[in-house]
């Protein structure tokens, strides 16, 4: 069973090892329920035949030489597979190997029914569930233009589950680009003043809302959000709009963002978790170390100067990167904007160091330079670490 790259699940049937000195025959019967599936591959003509009941009949011969086989997929949403072995020759046992994990053994004379594995649940994790969609594709657009005449709102969605019998205090921060207007569509209260406070109760358990700077001041300050869930399964959502750009000269009202790059929504959550017994921070039974804190992922959106592209491949400045990639992804972080960030006449997509102009010495000529490279000498040893990170040898002191 493999995860295919469009989604859903494919199912390649191997037989027999390659040059054993044995030959054999499989006659197999597969059943599908739910969703449907095709033959995707085989490699004689025939030897995989799909009825229209949704079942499948595989015949395959071979010699001492060779295996057979082939793909039965995509499977997607809701389905289940009985697979039932008529008659079996020259096989001296077989298994199923997962998408991910250990062949296991089957019996050759059972049947054996495949379901889709659950998605992996992350215990603490983001999502952006609302925003602009100017392209209308039914995202959320991952490109923003800057300088906006007008604010833009989103509302992200912080899901936690967490672990059984422990209580959860979850933070997280607006950056001070954005004003939250909401917490689970009610916004009473809100937005927030230059250090005020309030609070929400619901199905979803306590949150508290705090907005940082001095009370009657022009607040120009983050926002932090605490949450406590009332369970282990849970959702919160938060709305921002984007606030107005506090900085003069411009001819109209301008709101963040006001420059190319990354428009951060908020911090990474992060739960703290206590058993609620002591009020201590909770430790895992089986390896007695703390079950906490978790860290989820930030929300980004890439900041760019007139888009005519806004989804996760649109590349406006047409340096063969995604915008969403330099500014929010890519180890080293290039200007969307610029197809040459650091202005040295290489394009970003081929430079080996695309934000230092004065780069040009490669030590280990591995391709990157050695203001970019964080192994200048190729020894294996990290250069922060290294006694001598420009000599291999490491005989430079002595």
């Amino acid at each position: 069973m493999v995860n295919t790259s469009e989604g859903g699940s494919s199912l390649f049937i191997v037989h027999d090892a390659p040059n054993d000195g044995s030959g054999g025959t499989v006659d197999l019967l597969l059943s599908l329920t739910g969703d449907s599936a095709d033959v995707l591959f085989s490699d004689d003509g025939g030897e995989i035949v799909e009825s229209p009941d949704n079942t499948f009949t595989a015949s395959h011969n071979w010699g001492e030489c060779c295996t057979d086989g082939g793909v039965i997929g995509t499977l997607e949403g809701n389905w289940s597979m009985l697979i039932d072995p008529n008659f079996i020759s020259g096989i001296d046992s077989w298994q199923v190997t997962p998408a991910s994990g250990s062949p296991i053994g089957l019996d050759m004379m059972r049947q054996v029914k495949l379901e889709p594995c659950e998605d992996e649940v992350e215990p603490l994790s983001k999502t952006i569930v609302d925003g602009p969609d100017i392209d209308q594709d039914g995202e959320v657009d991952a490109i923003i233009a800057v300088k906006q005449t007008q604010t833009t709102e989103y509302t992200w969605r912080i899901s936690y589950n967490g672990p059984d019998g422990v209580d959860a205090e979850i933070t997280d921060v607006a950056p001070a680009e954005s004003v939250v207007l909401a917490i689970n569509a009610d916004p009473t209260s809100l937005p927030l003043g230059c250090g005020e406070a309030t609070d929400f109760g619901d199905d979803s358990g306590v949150v508290d809302v705090y907005r940082g700077g001095k009370i009657g001041k022009n607040c120009h300050s983050s926002t932090g959000i605490t949450w406590l869930p009332d369970s282990n399964q849970e959702t919160l959502d938060v709305t921002v709009t984007m606030r107005e750009s506090p900085g003069g000269g411009h001819k109209q009202p301008a709101f963040a963002p006001t420059s190319c790059g990354a428009l951060y929504l908020n911090e990474g959550a992060v739960a703290d978790l206590y058993d609620p017994a002591t009020g201590e921070p909770a430790i895992d039974p089986d390896s007695e170390e703390p079950l906490g804190p978790l860290t989820s992922n930030q929300l980004c959106i890439a900041a760019v100067k007139n888009p005519t592209e806004f989804g996760f491949d649109a590349d406006n400045d047409g340096d063969n990167l995604a915008d969403h990639a330099e500014a929010c992804v890519n180890e080293v972080r290039t200007n969307p904007c610029r197809a040459d960030t650091d202005g040295d006449g290489i394009n970003d997509d081929v430079d080996s160091c695309p934000v230092d102009y004065n780069s040009g010495i490669d030590t280990d000529l591995d391709g990157t330079d050695n203001i970019c490279d964080t192994d200048d000498d190729g020894d294996g040893t990290p250069d922060e670490e290294d006694p001598c990170p420009l000599d291999p040898t490491d005989s430079c002191g002595t």
